[in-house]
């Protein structure tokens, strides 16, 4: 679905695309952005990335992020 420049959230922002990405390494995310051309992009503010990290919000003493095994049998 392409995004509209009368959508309120592209507004909100300034920018025309907005990348989220949920991973357990948001640092790795982070690094590869700064060192490539997505980074020269989101300081001429023509897009916005943000790393959100999966453990952040897990649950347990572990923050384990992982499901239990599916399929496969006995």
């Amino acid at each position: 679905m392409p995004i509209s420049r009368d959508d309120p959230a592209s507004q909100s922002s300034g920018v025309s695309i907005r990348i989220d990405v949920f991973t357990v390494f948001p640092s790795l995310i982070d690094n590869f952005v700064g060192e490539s051309l997505l980074g020269k992009a989101q300081q001429n503010e023509l897009i916005e990335i943000n790393a959100h990290d999966l453990r952040k919000e897990a649950a347990g003493r572990h923050k384990a992020v992982d499901d239990a095994p599916f399929g496969g049998g006995a």
